[in-house]
């Protein structure tokens, strides 16, 4: 999972000043099956060093491929033209 700026480079930092506003998109794009998780995203104030959680990104991934095990599939029977 990456958490970015759209407009900004993949991963990088960024300093948000008092009363600004930033768009943030969350990416998610997994290989491989994933069981539920849940990451909780934190900020820093960079005065203090206070770290404040910011939000929570939970999800799964049941699926990301559907094979055929067989060559041909069977529809049983069939009417030509009929609709």
């Amino acid at each position: 999972m990456r958490i970015t700026e759209p407009d900004t480079t993949k991963g990088r930092n960024c300093v948000i000043q008092g009363r600004e506003r930033r768009n943030i998109e969350i990416s998610f794009h997994p290989k491989i099956r994933l069981h539920n998780f849940k990451r909780e995203i934190f900020y820093k104030i960079i005065e203090n060093q206070e770290r404040r959680k910011f939000l929570t990104v939970m999800g799964t991934c049941h699926g990301i491929e559907l094979k055929l095990m067989e060559e041909t599939v069977g529809f049983g029977a069939v009417v030509i033209n009929s609709k």
